[in-house]
């Protein structure tokens, strides 16, 4: 089984927030800088006032890590649950953590940690 680098679980991170809770891309200059962020609400960029805030909410870049923080995970886990009606079993397999549907035939995923196992089989099982 490979092992994911830092970079790589923050990629997983993002595609979990894009793809599993709806997050948005938002492109726009500030004044300072040309940003690309990966914001939970969309916003005007023409409204968007000064560093980091929003109408006075501020705009975060920063998303939770979904592969490496259990709270985060079961967050990522209520979702699977809501997307597959058949059911998902979570457990430790010989050493490894693994989330799969329950019954034959879907996604299956095995990772090092639960929150990894969990954040891969959202990935194959909202990639449909």
């Amino acid at each position: 089984m490979k092992t994911l680098t830092d970079k790589e679980l923050r990629e997983l991170d993002a595609w979990i927030a894009e793809h599993v809770f709806g997050w948005h891309r938002q492109s726009f200059e500030n004044g300072y800088l040309r940003q690309n962020l990966l914001v939970e609400n969309k916003f005007r960029a023409d409204k968007y006032r000064r560093h980091g805030w929003h109408n006075d909410v501020e705009v975060l870049d920063t998303f939770p890590k979904f592969s490496t923080d259990p709270a985060a995970a079961m967050q990522v886990l209520e979702k699977c649950i809501e997307k597959e009606p058949n059911g998902i079993v979570c457990g430790n397999l010989k050493g490894q953590w693994c989330a799969t549907t329950h019954g034959w035939g879907g996604a299956f995923c095995e990772a090092e940690t639960l929150p990894l196992a969990i954040c891969l089989f959202a990935k194959q099982l909202f990639s449909k």
